[in-house]
């Protein structure tokens, strides 16, 4: 080594002095003097090599620590930087002094806009930071939902978490804080308990609906009840009599055979009308009405024709007032017979004595027909039902009256078949009125229907 240092030189080297350069210990290498005279290295100049030694060594040390920590601070600043939460950081004046890529792009805001700035620039209302500095100096942390303000002014809601920073002494010389952006958590927060408030509505009009569906499916199992009650009982009377009097005719005195086919005739028209009831109510919810302009004055006329002669024989007045000049309705003419005929034929039934009095009239744009009797009424527990099919009231089901409860139920269809609204008002003992409003046709309409022939019904077929 040194034969090459006299070589490059030109000098020959004749005395040396090394000295090691140490750091607590550890030699982190030498520091040498030559000279090219023997014997020139005094105590002097050990002692200024090893001061020059020690000082190089400090130098050394202090440059490594230096490197490390700016290694250690590019690790900080690495893992801040790379958090998907923002992390702020202020002094203990509460001016921003750490802006981290997060905090950028959440709120907007370049470091340079907001590095020394005051914190409250980031909050929707100013004293909520303030009570969020309070909390954190006081319980040494915070944890809680804020509102925070972005640079373009839009509001959003946060996560923070925050905690204080110290120094050696353990002063409070600022705070760190975590915020997370909940904006989309919230969201979809509030989408799910709009989505559980729409179940919960969904299971409870279910629920609803199963409870109604549930009590209609009671009532129905009572009607059904009460109808082959209703009908064991219709049956029953007329098929003993049709099987009583063809004994009668076998067996009987021969003079009275005649009377005898008059009750069986009777009791085979009471058969023909309960079967007929029934088909005529299936038939009502079966069949697409073919519809037509009619009047209804002389559809009432012929059911009042039609049944004066029952009327008369039962001692009973029926009387027909028509209103004048009642604007036509668009109607099924054997349907609107069979509704008349229903109502008419109830109050002959019913009544006992006195009269029954058939009105028609226009009222609000309604074309009315009312059928009044001074019968024996219908008790007031029962008025809620007596449209039902199948249902008789307590106070009809074991009269001598025929029927099976479809005749009211009849009269309900046919007028919801037409839009139109029936009611009823009756007192026990003292008669029923019966109210029936169809729609009247409009003036256009009324004119068309005034230029054509009146459609006149009459009994249906069979």
């Amino acid at each position: 080594h040194y034969k090459t240092i006299d070589r490059e030189t030109g000098l020959p080297l004749r005395s040396i002095l090394t000295v090691p350069i140490k750091a607590q210990e550890r030699v982190l290498g030498a520091l040498q003097a030559v000279d090219v005279q023997v014997g020139r290295f005094g105590d002097s100049d050990v002692a200024l090599i090893e001061l020059l030694a020690s000082i190089a060594a400090v130098a050394i040390e202090n440059a490594r620590l230096y490197g490390e920590l700016e290694a250690s601070q590019q690790w900080a600043r690495n893992l801040i930087d790379s958090s998907l939460d923002a992390i702020i950081a202020v002094d203990a004046q509460r001016r921003i002094v750490e802006f981290n890529t997060a905090a950028q792009q959440i709120f907007g805001y370049t470091p340079d806009q907001v590095i020394g700035q005051h914190v409250e620039m980031l909050y929707a209302d100013p004293q909520e930071g303030v009570r969020v500095h309070q909390t954190t100096v006081t319980q040494g942390r915070y944890r809680g939902q804020i509102i925070n303000r972005r640079k373009n002014g839009e509001l959003f809601p946060s996560l923070l978490s925050a905690s204080v920073l110290r120094d050696e002494q353990g002063e409070i010389v600022g705070i760190m804080g975590i915020s997370r952006d909940i904006t989309e958590q919230m969201q979809a927060e509030q989408e799910l308990l709009r989505h559980r408030s729409h179940l919960e509505e969904l299971v409870a009009e279910r629920t609803r609906e199963l409870a109604e569906a549930n009590e209609r499916l009671l009532e129905l199992d009572r009607l059904k009840s009460k109808f082959i009650t209703d009908i064991s009982h219709e049956l029953r009377t007329p098929m003993a009599n049709v099987r009583l009097y063809l004994e009668l005719l076998r067996v009987g005195n021969p003079e009275k055979q005649a009377h005898y086919l008059d009750v069986l005739e009777q009791q085979c028209r009471q058969l023909m009308r309960f079967f007929e009831d029934i088909v005529n109510f299936a038939t009502l919810e079966l069949e697409r009405p073919q519809f037509t302009t009619l009047h209804l004055n002389p559809v009432v006329a012929n059911v009042v024709t039609s049944y004066t002669p029952q009327a008369q024989a039962a001692g009973l007045e029926l009387r027909f007032q028509p209103a004048p000049n009642l604007p036509p309705i668009r109607g099924v003419p054997q349907q609107l017979y069979r509704m008349v005929s229903e109502l008419v034929d109830n109050a002959v039934a019913y009544t006992s004595s006195g009269w029954i009095a058939v009105r028609t009239a226009l009222h609000e744009g309604w074309v009315q027909l009312e059928v009044e009797d001074t019968g024996r009424g219908i008790a007031s527990q029962d008025l809620p039902y007596i449209f039902r099919r199948f249902y008789r009231g307590e106070g009809v089901s074991g009269s001598t009256n025929p029927g099976t409860g479809l005749g009211l139920a009849i009269v309900r269809e046919i007028v919801n078949l037409h839009g139109g609204r029936i009611f009823v008002s009756s007192r026990l003992g003292e008669g029923s009125t019966f109210t029936v409003h169809l729609p009247a046709l409009p003036g256009p309409d009324r004119e068309s229907a005034e230029s054509q022939s009146d459609v006149t019904a009459h009994p249906p077929a069979g």
